[in-house]
């Protein structure tokens, strides 16, 4: 489990703040207001992040938060499998990077870290959020920019090396419901060691978290 050596939580608020200075704060609370509407309402598919306002709006509203819940899902696993300590990372629909800050907490030998977004600025946004930070000082982070729920995107994952822990993040239920088994398998097939899987603790994200251990 995380060490206090190793908790982020702050550095990675004060990141987000510094991100956030210079932003119109109405303009920022309607962002936000959207953004956590559209969540409440639809789900992780009717989020349309379209602009940078939306995405510091994700930053400020929804990373902090899903950081915490990554970091207790990764800490989960390590106390059950103490002997797995990953050095790579394969992070599927990555947004700014939340699950890199979390792995770093939870995986004191992690070096690589792969990040998967559908949108390129997301990756640019994770970047600065990384700079200076203990983080980028330890893992070399690779950003690929591709949707895992487009044509192709299978042929895509499937060329990626092998990484020791490979992740979707409340990502799976962004796909449409007829493209997440092929996507779960070629996870799968560039999975060295472990395969995570995070969904929202409702009845719809159990129900896809339960389709996807039934099916590997």
């Amino acid at each position: 489990m995380t060490d206090a050596s190793r908790d982020l939580s702050m550095a990675l608020r004060g990141a987000i703040d510094q991100l956030l200075q210079g932003v119109p704060i109405a303009a920022l609370q309607r962002a936000a207001g959207h953004l956590t509407g559209a969540y409440r309402d639809g789900g992780a598919r009717g989020v349309a992040i379209g602009g940078d306002l939306d995405r510091l709006a994700y930053a400020a509203v929804r990373m902090p938060a899903t950081h915490a819940a990554m970091r207790a899902v990764l800490g989960e696993l390590r106390r059950r499998v103490p002997g797995f300590n990953p050095r790579s990372l394969l992070d599927l629909g990555s947004g700014p990077g939340t699950a890199l800050w979390s792995a770093w907490e939870t995986c004191e030998r992690l070096e690589v870290a792969t990040l998967v977004d559908r949108d390129p600025e997301m990756g640019r946004l994770g970047e600065r959020l990384l700079e200076g930070s203990a983080v980028a000082r330890q893992v070399r982070s690779r950003w690929q920019t591709f949707d895992l729920s487009a044509r192709g995107a299978d042929t895509r994952l499937g060329a990626l090396d092998a990484h020791d822990l490979v992740l979707f993040g409340y990502s799976l239920g962004e796909l449409p419901e007829e493209r997440r088994a092929a996507a779960i398998d070629a996870a799968w097939d560039v999975t060295k060691g472990a395969l995570v899987i995070v969904e929202p603790g409702t009845p719809a994200g159990t129900a896809r978290v339960l389709a996807a251990r039934a099916q590997l």
